[in-house]
């Protein structure tokens, strides 16, 4: 599965993120972050990939990602609207069928609610 490195926050940068893969024992220590979408209006501000893209958030989860940054290390995350590619139909079908795994095996199970 993808998951989120959501790296350490600089003063008031935007959230900046890198995905990375995660593989048997490492699928213990990520944290999956279940919430609302919000409105389906995708608005600033961005998340900015590592890999130089650059994706468009909901608000919600963009005020969520500012909130649960680290000052001083990165923090490893699954969250859905990222991790899994929401334009390939094909992936987001296998994917969605590991989805109760990830909730169940995560060390925590964060829920924000807004």
């Amino acid at each position: 599965i993808r998951v989120v490195e959501l790296l350490p926050r600089e003063q008031d940068a935007p959230v900046t993120c890198r995905l990375t893969e995660c593989y048997g024992a490492t699928f213990d220590d990520l944290e999956a972050f279940s919430y609302v979408w919000g409105a389906p209006v995708l608005t600033e501000p961005w998340l900015t990939v590592v890999t130089d893209a650059v994706i468009s958030l909901t608000e919600n989860l963009s005020h969520a990602l500012q909130a649960l940054r680290y000052q001083h290390q990165s923090r490893y995350l699954w969250v859905d609207a990222i991790c899994i590619n929401q334009l390939d139909t094909t992936e987001k079908s296998h994917q969605v069928q590991n989805i109760g795994r990830i909730y169940e095996h995560a060390s925590t199970v964060i829920v924000w609610l807004g």
